[in-house]
């Protein structure tokens, strides 16, 4: 089968070191929207088709190309997060004053501050009633940093853990357990001193009352990382870091329960500009099942949506999908008569190996195979599982490739389908392209 074929000629490929150019990792497209000047605590609201950003002075709803303020303050104030609590309100927080506040969206209702939590940087719903606040309660100068439940009713608080260090980001899986990154104490933070640490739902709930969790009791999900400005999570756990120190967004692949590997999704390099500041996961439809990973079809796996800011100056919305390799018969869009024409294949990995494969167009639609050593399942042609025909071809630095072929002519119309699978150059990413109908006349 073409599958084990695949298999079998990723034994065959020779690792090699490649140097990642600035820019976004093959397999991965993105779209931008430009932003007010010095906007920040950018959240997305897929199902209002909206925005809400801050601009130091007031939390704006931006619906429809109309704005609408949500919150106003009297004079210029540092925000720290903006995040959903459910589909009526926002929690924001302010590190100026320390202020939490119950943000709703509709208009004509005024916003409440909940409570105050000095030096307030980040936050996760809990549940219904409850957040989690990462906060330097006791200021720049203490050893700690405090993670702190907010009762979003009364306004209560309760430490829940007190971790070592400055102010870290959170994360929160479906399962409710918590994700935090450490800071050091240092400015910059030394090289490799971050650490993900984990603490479940249990642990969480646990702590509630007099106990108090500490970095001893997390599980540490991955170790050594420069720096973590943001997290977030996909939707089969992988965790995306902002790793400011090296203006890198991170892509931690979690397989199971062991880390797969380490990645940089976006380099930004060192030419200036505006570079990553937070991160939102946006899920796709449930089915069919695709995953946040390289050259997935499109629509499917959701979306990463990176602000990019640089202080004071510019301000971006960058939504990130999986992108997928194509393929297309030429001449296009009309029978094919007899002679030589091509199948062409664009948007695959550099360099790497692909198998195209021919079959009659008999069913038009594809299922979804996982492979053993692949994160992402792979789309095939149910018509293709049987082709007569399967050729090996190398992708050329682009990513790109041609085949030629004859068509010898026949006596009636030929309807086809071709598709191809491929393999990276290091073996380490398998994908599949758009499938290309055509008809020999």
């Amino acid at each position: 089968m073409i599958f084990n074929r695949l298999l079998q000629s990723s034994l065959l490929l020779l690792l090699s070191s490649v140097i990642s150019a600035q820019g976004i990792s093959e397999g991965y497209g993105s779209q931008t929207r430009s932003l007010p000047a010095g906007s920040s605590n950018v959240l997305s609201l897929p199902d209002l088709d909206a925005e809400v950003y801050f601009d130091g002075i007031s939390l704006i709803l931006e619906e429809n190309g109309v704005t609408r303020s949500l919150l106003d303050f009297t004079g210029l104030t540092f925000g720290s997060f903006t995040i959903r609590i459910d589909a009526e309100r926002l929690l924001f927080g302010e590190s100026s004053s320390g202020g939490i506040w119950i943000v709703p969206l509709a208009a004509g209702e005024s916003p409440e501050r909940i409570a105050e939590l000095s030096f307030n940087f980040d936050a996760v719903i809990l549940d219904a009633r409850t957040a989690l606040v990462s906060a330097k309660t006791g200021g720049f100068s203490a050893n700690d940093n405090d993670l702190v439940a907010v009762d979003l009713i009364t306004g209560d608080m309760d430490q829940i853990a007190v971790i070592a260090g400055a102010s870290g980001p959170l994360a929160v899986d479906a399962d409710f357990a918590v994700f935090y990154a450490t800071s050091s104490n240092l400015f910059p933070s030394p090289p490799g001193s971050v650490d993900i640490l984990r603490f479940s739902a249990d642990q969480i709930r646990g702590a509630i009352g007099p106990d108090q969790l500490s970095a001893a009791d997390g599980e540490v999900i991955y170790s050594g990382l420069d720096a973590a400005g943001d997290l977030a999570l996909d939707g089969d756990g992988d965790i995306f870091v902002i790793d400011w120190a090296n203006s890198e967004l991170v892509e931690i692949s979690i397989s199971g329960s062991t880390v797969a590997g380490r990645s940089a999704l976006i380099s930004y390099g060192s030419a200036g500009g505006p570079t990553a500041s937070s991160l939102q996961y946006v899920p796709g439809p449930r089915r069919p099942a695709s995953r946040f990973e390289p050259f997935q079809p499109a629509g499917r796996a959701g979306s990463l949506l990176v602000h990019e800011s640089e202080f004071g100056g510019d301000s971006l919305l960058r939504e990130l999908s999986p992108a997928r390799a194509s393929m297309q018969a030429s001449p296009a869009g009309a029978p094919i008569p007899a002679g030589p024409f091509k199948l062409q294949i664009a948007g695959g990995p550099s360099r790497g190996t692909a198998i195209v494969a021919i079959g009659f167009d008999f069913f038009d639609f594809e299922v979804p195979l996982l492979l053993p050593s692949f994160e992402q399942p792979l789309f095939w042609q149910v018509g293709l599982f049987l082709p007569f025909f399967s050729r090996e071809i190398s992708l050329d630095v682009n990513g790109e490739s041609e085949l030629d072929l004859i068509h010898p002519g026949f006596f009636l119309p030929l309807r086809l389908s071709s598709q191809c699978v491929f393999l990276s150059a290091d073996g380490t990413v398998a994908g599949t392209s758009s499938a290309a109908d055509f008809l020999l006349w």
